[in-house]
């Protein structure tokens, strides 16, 4: 690993590694070592923390003081490597069971960032309030994806967390406040045709975004791309452009000016009968609300829910209009008011379940 960082530094880049210091399968051996530092419910069952890589994931304790010099440990190894600049993702798992868990969560991650120092930490995975001051850089969406929606998750699971530019790109929209206190990470940015649905238009929104909050990235294999995809991407990477907000969903990016309003509508549809509302960014055009429409408010929830989305599919009770869109409600305290109740949009960055 100190061979891979210094010859990484040769080529004059930054290394930099991810890892997940509070995930763990029941096959690795740390899960069979140590047994007594996988979080537990109270009938002493391990807490379930997500599905991925083809098998059940589930949490270390980090209330156990074992656990968070473990993963202290683990930051000061990357950094003896040489690596400075770490993505440490998955960190709901450090919240989890309940409310309680942002106190636990917040006190292990200061831990890490004590043993950090001055190295660039990138939070993915993480409560977003309870990592506010410890994170250099936050992911607040979901993964993107190379296509726009996975709509047998989003629509007939009734799950907006899953990976798509759509959940991204309104992720960050109406994360965007962020910015005076963290570096936001909008996801990477897609260049490459091949093995890609997304469509130019909808690429440069992903695009936009990244150069409205400073923060570059892309996952395409050079191998992957033509030469002009190529030629674009070195651009993307090299130029720095004049960025403006004009409004909730439009921005001038230097000459150009980038509209989000209309992908930001409202979907009205039926399943099994039933009436199901869907709202978020979509290209499908859906029912003006009547103007003197009341919000429907969900009930209350967790703010340590892993949720990588915003808004979703909700089944409002009878006699009851549908919501205006996420970014129409308060971002901040109004007040004699806290956020939004049962809005868990502020308080999250982006998740995997």
């Amino acid at each position: 690993m100190a061979f891979l960082a210094e010859r990484i530094r040769e080529r004059g880049l930054r290394p930099g590694l991810w890892f997940a210091p509070f995930l763990v399968t029941a096959d690795s051996p740390l899960f069979q070592m140590r047994p007594d530092w996988v979080l537990r419910d109270g009938e002493g069952r391990p807490v379930r923390a997500g599905f991925n890589w083809g098998r059940p994931l589930y949490a270390l304790d980090a209330g156990n003081e074992e656990v968070v010099e473990w993963a202290a440990d683990l930051v000061r190894k990357a950094l003896a490597w040489g690596y400075d600049y770490l993505k440490l993702d998955f960190l709901y798992a450090a919240a989890l069971p309940g409310a309680e868990g942002e106190a636990r969560y917040r006190r292990a991650m200061a831990r890490l960032r004590e043993a950090a120092g001055e190295a660039y930490l990138l939070f993915c995975g993480a409560p977003v309030l309870a990592s506010l001051g410890l994170a250099d850089g936050l992911r607040v969406g979901p993964d993107v994806a190379p296509y726009w929606d996975n709509e047998e998750r989003s629509f007939w699971l009734a799950d907006p967390t899953g990976p798509g530019l759509r959940n991204a790109l309104r992720s960050t929209l109406h994360r965007l406040w962020l910015m005076e206190n963290v570096h936001v990470d909008p996801d990477v940015v897609y260049f490459r045709t091949r093995f890609n649905l997304l469509s130019p238009e909808e690429m440069r929104l992903q695009e936009a975004l990244a150069h409205f909050t400073g923060f570059k990235a892309t996952s395409d294999p050079p191998s992957w791309l033509l030469p002009e995809e190529k030629g674009r991407l070195e651009a993307f990477l090299a130029r720095e452009v004049p960025v403006r907000r004009l409004g909730p969903y439009r921005f001038r990016v230097g000459e150009e000016e980038v509209d989000y309003a209309p992908f930001y509508k409202r979907l009205h549809r039926k399943k099994d009968g039933r009436e199901l509302f869907l709202y978020g960014l979509t290209p499908l055009e859906g029912p003006p609300l009547p103007e003197d429409a009341e919000p429907f408010r969900p009930a209350p929830t967790s703010a340590t829910t892993p949720c990588g989305g915003v808004g979703g599919l909700r089944r409002p009770p009878p006699g009851a209009h549908l919501p205006p869109p996420q970014g129409a409600l308060p971002l901040v305290p109004e007040p004699g008011r806290g956020l939004p109740h049962g809005d868990p949009l502020p308080l999250l960055s982006g998740g995997r379940l």
